[in-house]
């Protein structure tokens, strides 16, 4: 099998790696709060060019911390890791964002109830 079939297409030499690049990341701003939902069709490459794969809706837990993201229509996502995030997404978010918001919080929190649940029985 030919070895450049599988090779990331940024990496390179040439018009080979001249791929279009999003401004640079600056791990020292402050992230936003709000995310949006790739549109059909869309797809994330990371740095070097490689697709990657996207969850739509995600309660990630940690070691130390949980985050939630929750979706909202419109493409919108919203994360919540702590305090900080809660308030600054709150800032950002319409009445009807909010109620839709807690809406789906009280759904996890059902679903995460009955997880407990079986995880418990015998």
């Amino acid at each position: 099998m030919d070895e450049n079939v599988c090779a990331t297409p940024a990496v390179g030499n040439g018009a080979q790696s001249r791929v279009a690049q999003t401004p640079a990341f600056d791990p020292r701003l402050p992230c936003t709060p709000f995310l949006r939902m790739a549109k059909r069709g869309e797809s994330i490459m990371s740095m070097n060019g490689s697709p990657i794969a996207l969850a739509s809706k995600t309660a990630s837990v940690g070691s130390k911390r949980t985050t939630i993201s929750v979706s909202l229509k419109g493409g919108k996502i919203v994360e919540l890791a702590d305090i900080a995030s809660v308030a600054a997404a709150k800032k950002g978010m319409t009445k009807r964002n909010k109620k839709e918001a807690v809406d789906q919080l009280a759904e996890l929190e059902a679903q995460i109830a009955s997880m407990k649940a079986m995880l418990m029985a015998a």
